[in-house]
């Protein structure tokens, strides 16, 4: 079969490149970054904090997309007599299925006006968490997103005849 010249991609093949490049690009950095800060906040010093709200949120599905489940719980810690407010339960934590069953045990874990342990970046303090650590769903995520910039650039290059087939 032969090469077939970039001046003969059409404009579809290249937005639809770009698109699935752009994409994976971006899912991976998401995941890559929760998973670095994920990492680095086993280090994190930690304030005492307050949980201020803890809600069950049912987020409507679409047409054939069913309804799926949230937990949102915010809280409030001090850090140098300076109080802050986040609402960051962990980094890159994803719910399987519908969610329902993480979130009801996010919030009997973290009820309202519940005394919680934050873990808080030295170098930001508005950056927090209650759960450190890395999380499967970040990886996944990140190992998605290059396998998806890593499969266009594989793709593009055999139809420019760039790899040997």
């Amino acid at each position: 079969m032969l090469p077939r010249p970039f001046h003969q991609w059409t404009v579809r093949s290249i937005v639809l490149t770009l698109g699935i490049g752009g994409v994976g690009a971006y899912v991976a950095y998401l995941g890559g970054a929760d998973l670095y800060t994920g990492v680095r906040s086993d280090r994190w010093p930690t304030a005492g904090g307050t949980v201020l709200e803890s809600e069950f949120i049912r987020v409507p599905g679409r047409g054939r997309v069913a309804s799926s489940y949230k937990a949102h719980v915010s809280y409030r810690y001090e850090v140098g007599g300076r109080s802050y407010v986040s609402d960051r339960i962990s980094f890159g934590r994803l719910a399987a299925g519908s969610g329902q069953n993480d979130a009801e045990v996010l919030l009997q874990q973290y009820p309202r006006g519940s005394a919680v342990r934050v873990h808080y970046d030295p170098a930001r303090p508005e950056a927090a968490a209650l759960e450190t650590g890395w999380t499967w769903s970040a990886v996944l995520r990140t190992g998605l997103g290059i396998l998806a910039v890593v499969g266009v650039l594989f793709v593009g290059g055999r139809s420019r005849g760039l790899t040997s087939a």
